[in-house]
C-alpha cells in the first residue's frame, strides 16, 4: 500500500515537472492583443518642424487592427503575415498633455482618457 502511494505521489511529481518546464521554455513573449499607453509631457517649440510619434505593428497572421486616441478611434489597420506596418501619431494625439516652452511642468498625476489604446484581434508585437 505504501509502494503504491508512493509510486502515485511520483508520478504526480514528475508529471507536474514536465508541465512547468513546457510553460516556461516559452518564456515572456512581447506578443499581444490588447495595449494601453501614452507619453510624458514636453514641451511645445513653435520653431520646430512638425513631430510624430510612430508605432509599429507585426504580426504572423492577418489581423484587424484598431487604435484610439483616447476615446476615439483614430485608424484601423490590417497586418500581413510577417509584414511591418505602421501609424503616426501627432505629438497631440500622444501624449496626454502639451504645454509652452515658458510654461510650467504639469504635475504628476492620472489624465482620465487619455492613453493610446491599440486593440488587435489576433496577437501582434507592437513597437
Amino acid at each position: 500500500m505504501n509502494t503504491t502511494r508512493f509510486l502515485l505521489l511520483l508520478g504526480f511529481l514528475t508529471l507536474g515537472t514536465h508541465v512547468c518546464n513546457a510553460q516556461s521554455s516559452q518564456g515572456p513573449s512581447s506578443l499581444g492583443t490588447e495595449f494601453y499607453f501614452s507619453f510624458p509631457s514636453n514641451y511645445e517649440d513653435p520653431g520646430a518642424a512638425m513631430k510624430y510619434i510612430r508605432l509599429y505593428m507585426t504580426s504572423n497572421m492577418r489581423t484587424r487592427v484598431r487604435i484610439y486616441t483616447g476615446t476615439v478611434l483614430k485608424n484601423t489597420l490590417y497586418t500581413d503575415p510577417g509584414a511591418i506596418v505602421y501609424m503616426d501619431l501627432t505629438k497631440s494625439e500622444a501624449q496626454a498633455v502639451i504645454r509652452a516652452n515658458d510654461g510650467p511642468i504639469p504635475p504628476d498625476r492620472v489624465y482620465p482618457k487619455k492613453a493610446i489604446s491599440v486593440i488587435a484581434d489576433a496577437p501582434i508585437a507592437l513597437h
